[in-house]
């Protein structure tokens, strides 16, 4: 796994860093973590730079990576996952028979070539 630079973050903001490390690994650091992407409170704020906020996305990831089943919500924090098996699903039907791989572009090339040849007739 890629390291993340959390050196910026956590000298801006000291209590974080205090907040993250000892909550680490539970429900309780999933929650600040999500807290600190949303606006949760009803005074102005500025929000965090580009690069803090991209840290904080990162760390979540990476939290509900290795702790999933604190991810009440996994098909909208990762919506690749499921389309990636679906894929491998596709592909795992498909080859059983190789021929397939030939005849189903061969099968679209004639029904494009009777629309064309229907279109030039009628129109």
């Amino acid at each position: 796994m890629q390291t993340i630079d959390t050196a910026g973050l956590f000298s801006r903001y000291p209590h974080l860093a205090k907040k993250i490390s000892m909550t680490w690994g539970t429900q309780e650091c999933r929650e600040i973590l999500v807290s600190l992407m949303s606006d949760s409170r009803s005074s102005v704020r500025t929000g965090f730079s580009h690069e803090d906020a991209k840290t904080i996305f990162m760390l979540l990831d990476r939290h509900d990576a290795l702790y999933p089943q604190f991810d009440k919500e996994p098909e909208i924090a990762a919506p690749a996952r499921p389309a990636v098996a679906a894929r491998q699903a596709m592909t795992k039907q498909s080859e059983g028979n190789g021929l397939m791989r030939y005849i189903y572009p061969f099968l679209a090339l004639i029904g494009f070539a009777a629309t064309f040849k229907a279109y030039k007739i009628f129109f």
